[in-house]
């Protein structure tokens, strides 16, 4: 009875959030992703940079953030709840000394605006949102993979989450950007 409550608030509090996924959505992208094969360190596997789908993009100067690091979403990435960089250590709270004139403790508390890592605006066009991060991808190069949270359950630490790996064994970057196929 208790966990049928639990999957019903949890359903109730999706369907709220207009970004959010339902769960039938976040199944069918598991569904059609490559195994995560890419290790970090400590951390679970990371789909490797190059066979992340052609619907999540990496670009380290994108002119609408006003050349910042981006990561470009299309189709049912959309829809997601939250993305990050993070590096090898799990850290998603990098900051240059005064980034956003953020104080240490401001800087400690986790405030989103504080970290280079983590998505400073969000642009939505008509097929692809893009999400803008702190610094050009040159300044980010601690960052190791994305984080894509696909939804939020407030009352799970497991929630549904993409991590795609931006520097597997040194055979990428972090700057990586998948080649245009024109065929």
């Amino acid at each position: 009875m208790f966990k049928t409550l639990l999957v019903s608030l949890s359903i109730l509090f999706l369907a709220s959030n207009s970004f959010a996924l339902t769960t039938e959505e976040i199944d069918e992208i598991f569904d059609s992703l490559p195994q995560a094969e890419c290790n970090e360190f400590l951390f679970k596997p990371c789909i490797c940079a190059n066979q992340v789908p052609k619907t999540i993009a990496y670009r380290k100067n994108f002119p609408a953030c006003d050349n910042r690091a981006a990561a470009i979403l299309r189709g049912d990435f959309r829809g997601i709840f939250s993305i990050v960089l993070r590096d090898m250590l799990n850290n998603d709270r990098v900051a240059p000394q005064g980034f956003n004139n953020c104080t240490q403790s401001e800087i400690d508390a986790g405030l989103g605006k504080c970290s280079a890592f983590k998505v400073q605006k969000i642009i939505k066009y008509k097929n692809r949102t893009a999400y803008c991060f702190g610094l050009p991808g040159s300044r980010l190069s601690r960052a190791t993979r994305m984080t894509l949270k696909l939804a939020d359950d407030p009352t799970s630490n497991n929630d549904p989450m993409v991590r795609i790996c931006l520097n597997p064994n040194g055979k990428k970057n972090l700057n990586y950007t998948p080649v245009k196929n024109n065929g």
